[in-house]
């Protein structure tokens, strides 16, 4: 029997509810992870109910959407440290 079928159903992120909220970045731009590939994980991750903030920064592709995502992403964290409820942009 192929294992190949169940690793990857095993490694593909997004199949099991957290309890710490999830921040993701990503580019609108980005052709290494395109937008739908986020899109389809951040709607499992929902799913499942882990709480999740997604943020797109338009025209950034992979390796340049850290920069503009520099200040919210240490935002984010120093909210979390600080006790803050996270965002939550699930439907």
């Amino acid at each position: 029997m192929d294992p190949w079928p169940e690793l990857l159903d095993v490694n593909t992120p997004g199949g099991v509810v957290t309890e710490a909220p999830v921040h993701v970045f990503q580019g609108s731009e980005d052709a290494l992870v395109p937008e739908f590939v986020t899109d389809e994980y951040v709607g499992r991750v929902c799913e499942l109910g882990t709480v999740v903030d997604l943020v797109v920064y338009p025209g950034a592709d992979h390796s340049g959407v850290f920069e503009p995502a520099l200040d919210d992403n240490l935002t984010w964290i120093a909210d979390r440290f600080a006790g803050a409820e996270p965002p939550d942009t699930c439907p």
